[in-house]
C-alpha cells in the first residue's frame, strides 16, 4: 500500500506503521509544508510506506535521492 501525499486516513496510518496515530501524527504525515525548513520530519516517505518521522536511516541510493530531489527536500 502506498499512500498518496496529504490524504493519510488514520485506517491507511495503523495498515502502515501498526498503531493508531497519537498527538500530530496525522498532521505531521500531511503536512503541505513537508520538506521545507522546519518541517523535515513532516510527510509520507513512499520508499519505506512510513512518516517521515518513523522512516528508518537508509543508505543513499541513487533512487532515494530521486525521490528526494522531487520532493523538494534538501540532500
Amino acid at each position: 500500500m502506498t499512500i498518496n501525499p496529504n490524504q493519510t486516513t488514520a485506517k491507511q496510518f495503523i495498515e502502515a506503521v501498526g498503531r493508531p496515530p497519537e498527538n500530530d501524527d496525522l498532521e505531521r504525515c500531511n503536512c503541505i509544508r513537508a520538506g521545507t525548513l522546519g518541517h523535515m520530519q513532516c510527510g509520507w516517505d513512499e520508499i519505506s510506506n512510513l512518516p517521515w518521522f518513523m522512516a528508518p536511516a537508509t543508505r543513499m541510493t541513487d533512487e532515494r535521492r530521486d525521490y528526494l530531489l522531487e520532493q523538494g527536500r534538501n540532500i
